[in-house]
């Protein structure tokens, strides 16, 4: 299958967990299919694999960065002519192939509650996610966002993040008595750190001193 892979960023140009999603697709994709990388770039395009196709992202502006990304990523799609589009940028322009967008969430690291310009982005998101053939939410929160955003359900299928067993998993630890739970994600409101803390301080005051909270972030 001759694939193309478009996201705005790439590690280590920029790193973050949508990055090491898309990254992670991309290595496992490329060991059994003919893959061709589009991909922004903000910092230092000589970061990006010596394969990839760069979009310049580096503007201070969001508008400039978003138009390079829509006429130049349409364009390069239409040039290599691919099977399938697989991407986690809505911003993804016109491609006349069929086309995957794996969705995250929309709190935009903000908290349900806030208001105002969040309430526009997700209205554009939901008009921009029209465009593809197929939306691949991380989890059934995020899938049933984009019900109630009115999109189309027979469009939606939800495939949650995969972990590396191999790399995390359970260990014994002998020293300790207490459950260890960490929370690693950046620290912000829409993150939920502070429900995590509230939901400690609420249970039984023995159940709590068996449970050690790490907040990574």
């Amino acid at each position: 299958m001759k694939l193309a892979i478009v996201t705005r960023a790439f590690p280590p140009d920029v790193t973050s967990g949508r990055e090491t999603v898309i990254y992670n697709l991309w290595r496992q994709a490329a060991q059994c299919d003919d893959v061709t990388l589009i991909s922004g770039w903000r910092h230092d395009v000589s970061l990006l694999p010596k394969t990839c196709l760069p979009i310049d992202q580096s503007s201070p502006s969001r508008i400039v960065n978003y138009a390079r990304f829509f006429l130049q990523s349409a364009y390069l799609v239409r040039r290599i002519q691919p099977d399938v589009v697989l991407s986690n940028a809505i911003e993804l322009g016109p491609v006349n192939r069929p086309s995957v967008v794996v969705v995250y969430d929309f709190n935009f690291g903000r908290a349900d509650d806030e208001r105002g310009s969040q309430m526009f982005r997700r209205v554009v998101i939901g008009w921009r996610l029209r465009a593809f053939d197929r939306l691949v939410p991380i989890s059934q929160a995020t899938a049933d966002q984009l019900a109630v955003m009115g999109l189309d359900c027979s469009r939606i299928s939800v495939v949650p993040l995969g972990v590396d067993l191999d790399r995390f998993h359970a260990v014994s630890d002998s020293s300790s008595e207490r459950l260890c739970v960490v929370y690693p994600s950046r620290i912000t409101r829409g993150k939920g750190q502070h429900i995590a803390i509230e939901a400690l301080r609420s249970v039984d005051e023995t159940l709590r001193a068996q449970v050690k909270l790490i907040i990574v972030g």
